[in-house]
């Protein structure tokens, strides 16, 4: 099982950005099929700002997404 804490990799983002990646992480966990507007609903936080962060998890290799946008899923790969 993947670990739920976000690596030190992410120390140069901005403030709020690991919290809510941890959390992104533990939804993809539970769900790998959780979309970013049920992300939105359950973390409280805009569109744009959850985008962001699966960008930047996307590119330092945390996740990345299989299958078309809608219907897709996300794997772990840290």
């Amino acid at each position: 099982m993947k670990s739920l804490e976000v690596s030190d990799e992410i120390e140069k983002w901005p403030k709020k950005w690991p919290k809510i990646a941890s959390k992104i992480i533990e939804m993809l966990i539970t769900n790998p099929t959780t979309s970013i507007i049920e992300m939105e609903s359950m973390l409280n936080v805009g569109h744009t700002t959850i985008k962001k962060i699966l960008a930047e998890m996307q590119s330092e290799n945390m996740i990345r997404h299989i299958g078309p946008n809608s219907g897709g899923h996300w794997e772990i790969l840290k």
